[in-house]
């Protein structure tokens, strides 16, 4: 914003430069916020393998790759998908995938590959030295171990630890956390009912088994039926969540565990269950517990329950503070479902949820069936405000298979999202893009609800420009790369009484019809009003490179000289089109701003000494003229001024000595452009020649009387050059004595 401005399966296969874009708009839902669709890869399409009921995914810490595990070996149907590591590659500009590999577990059926520990796989994890990758195999009761290339990204198998050989715990093995050292890795075995804690080289990648706690054994509660396990970020505790379904029972606690930052063995502190009394308050937000996350800063741990959907009894994500001496959690409120806006879909009984912050801590991302919503976070409170959210519809696919464990990008601006209801990865992105006009004259900053467009979609010019949210202006001088205006010196030096027509380069291949909106602050308050102030035309699907023109209202006759602002909106976000705004978020599109400039219907004069029409305008603070076009100085001209094409703009006219008629054309971008308007006899001679509305059209005309009679016309006959629309006609307007008069 310019504010001036069935496949085929083979093992361990490499394909490069794949991308395989596979929902439709018809398939997705983007409620309008900061989380926008950037792609999705499905497996067997374009190249892209080991996604088959992908269940969890992982960033490289370097943001150079992503890795997903899934698969199932569902032995009374006989039906198995995937159980395989796929790799890709990340662009970290963009977000996007491109697909790299894939390794098969060695007891895949269909294609069985040499690796281990990947059969149904449930989570991956990469190592914060970014040198090996670990996957939870949870119907091989292993851990996999995986060195990483770091150029490429590509993975080898090195081995894998399995439950009963010389470890315990593994059973059911479900989920994975390393500590912030990379010294130890701790498992959560469903099955099992326990955390099993290893020692990791972290040369060779190598686990050693340390130690394995179960639930009811020692005085350890609270890991019936475990499902998530995390370190906390100071790596001096460890905790868990269990809960049940709606097949199985389960704890629905939360266990705390004291972590040995030297060994990584685990001293079992408290678990906190649903329904618990803590002081005055109540525990609640754990029942049917599936996932929880902390805060980068430790101070706050998030615990999610199985999502039930809007207006469903049951809260979703308790919120508890962390003691970081001891480890203890304070329960203090609970997001629910009944804080999604009504328009929310719901599912009648969704999948479990699995929770994300961003590193920065500023935005918590959570799935709910097939949706992930996004909820901004009080870094002081640690409550959760709804913000946007991404619903992927998919014929109801996702009614009782939604999206798995997700991932973030270092940055925090891409997510990735495990589909295994459609064997994909989804990618969604936060980037936003900005305006840049002044704030808080306009609103342009976050902070003010400034617009904002998640920047996918359509784009205005030949490439997306990103703004960032402060990035404003209060000149000319254009922060980036605005190109959306063809020609914004000329269409927005605007003219008081005339009706702007703005040029807008435009692309739109984002799935449906996109819609431009364009705001002009014609008076000058600081609000682009919706009523008075605004264009819009829609942009078709498959618009690539087009020019699209914006007919806005008339300028106004007060309207305020000077400077103002412009704003340019293009989307295809359903909320945003039923009610356009200048200001607030879209889930798809781009926004530029623009300075206008507002003068004057402007004064022209006639130079008889060089042939030279002037305009003079003013913007309310100065006067400017402007060379207009030269004619013969020696043709002996008479002019006049006045409005001839009924356009609201002063023009100029004249008639020579040959009786010849041209046009003075004022363009209304402080250009004018000579136009013929015809003759009148050669042979006569003229006189009262006058100007004036002699038709009644609203419109100037020029009338002239014939004084000789060398033609047919007798002397005294009127002629008016009059414009029809397109251009000068001439006409007989009757006849005087052509003696004695005055005029």
């Amino acid at each position: 914003m310019a504010y001036r401005k069935s496949k085929r399966k083979q093992q361990n296969h490499l394909i490069g430069a794949m991308h395989a874009h596979i929902e439709s708009m018809e398939d997705r839902v983007l409620l309008a916020g900061e989380l926008g669709y950037l792609e999705a890869l499905k497996d067997g399409v374009g190249g892209v393998d080991g996604v088959n009921f992908v269940t969890a995914t992982d960033t490289s810490p370097d943001g150079k790759h992503v890795y997903s595990v899934g698969g199932v070996n569902n032995i009374s149907s006989g039906n198995e998908d995937d159980n395989a590591i796929a790799v890709f590659s990340r662009d970290s500009t963009t977000g996007q995938l491109t697909y790299l590999q894939s390794l098969f577990d060695d007891d895949d059926t269909n294609n069985p590959g040499t690796a281990d520990g990947l059969l149904s796989g449930r989570d991956v994890k990469v190592s914060p030295d970014g040198k090996h990758v670990y996957t939870a195999g949870n119907s091989d009761d292993a851990v996999g171990i995986f060195s990483r290339d770091a150029s490429t990204g590509l993975l080898t198998y090195v081995s894998a630890v399995f439950d009963g050989i010389g470890t315990d715990g593994l059973n059911g093995a479900t989920s994975i956390a390393l500590s912030p050292d990379g010294t130890s890795l701790y498992v959560a075995g469903r099955d099992d009912d326990a955390v099993a804690v290893f020692s990791r080289n972290s040369t060779t990648g190598a686990l050693t088994f340390v130690q394995s706690v179960f639930n009811n054994v020692g005085g350890v509660t609270g890991l019936d039926r475990i499902l998530s396990v995390k370190v906390s970020p100071d790596g001096k505790h460890v905790y868990t969540a269990a809960g049940g379904n709606r097949n199985f029972t389960g704890s629905d606690a939360i266990g705390v565990f004291e972590r040995n930052q030297s060994t990584g063995v685990l001293t079992f502190v408290d678990s906190y269950f649903e329904g618990d009394a803590q002081g005055e308050d109540t525990i609640s937000g754990l029942d049917d517990l599936t996932d929880l996350v902390l805060s980068p800063d430790g101070s706050f741990l998030y615990a999610a329950s199985h999502g039930y959907p809007q207006g469903s009894p049951d809260p979703w994500i308790a919120i508890f503070t962390r003691n970081d001496l001891t480890g203890e959690l304070t329960w203090t409120s609970v997001a629910n479902t009944f804080d999604l806006p009504a328009s929310f879909p719901t599912y009648s009984d969704p999948d479990e949820t699995s929770l994300v912050l961003s590193q920065d801590g500023a935005f918590m991302y959570a799935t709910i069936g097939g949706q992930v919503v996004r909820m901004a976070r009080d870094a002081g409170t640690g409550n959760l405000t709804y913000d946007s959210a991404f619903v992927g519809l998919d014929n109801l696919a996702h009614l009782y298979a939604g999206y798995d464990k997700i991932s973030i990008d270092p940055s925090g601006r891409h997510l990735y999202v495990p589909d295994k209801a459609t064997d994909s990865i989804i990618v969604l992105t936060t980037d936003l893009d900005f305006g840049d006009a002044p704030d808080p004259n306009y609103a342009t900053l976050r902070a003010n609800n400034g617009a904002r467009h998640v920047a996918v979609g359509p784009i205005l010019g030949a490439s997306r420009d990103i703004d960032l949210d402060g990035q404003v202006s209060d000149d000319e001088d254009g922060n980036d790369d605005e190109d959306g205006l063809v020609n914004p010196t000329g269409d927005l030096n605007l003219v008081r009484g005339v009706a702007p027509s703005i040029d807008v380069q435009v692309s739109n291949t984002y799935g449906e019809d996109a819609t431009l909106f364009g705001w002009i602050d014609y008076n000058g308050d600081g609000i682009f009003d919706n009523a008075t102030e605004q264009a819009s035309v829609v942009v078709a699907n498959g618009t690539v490179d087009g020019v699209v023109t914006l007919e806005f209202p008339k300028v106004p006759a007060d309207a305020v000289l000077g400077q103002t602002a412009a704003r340019f909106r293009i989307s295809t976000d359903y909320a945003f089109l039923q009610s356009p705004s200048p200001i607030g978020a879209a889930s798809d599109g781009e926004v530029e701003d623009y300075t206008a400039t507002i003068r004057s219907t402007g004064v022209l004069l006639f130079d008889p000494g060089t042939g030279r029409w002037r305009m003079g305008t003013s913007d309310g603070s100065s006067f400017l003229w402007t060379n207009g076009p030269k004619w013969n100085p020696t043709a002996g001209w008479t002019t006049f001024t006045g409005d001839y094409n009924g356009d609201g703009l002063t023009d100029g006219i004249g008639i020579n000595n040959q009786n010849a008629v041209f046009f003075a054309r004022n363009n209304g971008d402080g250009t004018m452009s000579t136009v013929s308007a015809g003759s009148f006899s050669s042979l006569e001679m003229f006189q009262h020649i006058m100007v004036g509305d002699f038709d009644g059209d609203g419109r100037d005309d020029l009338i002239v009387q014939q004084a000789t009679n060398n033609t047919t016309p007798l002397p005294g006959s009127w002629f008016v050059k009059a414009w029809n629309g397109s251009a000068f006609t001439t006409s007989f307007f009757g006849r005087w004595e052509a003696a004695d008069w005055v005029g």
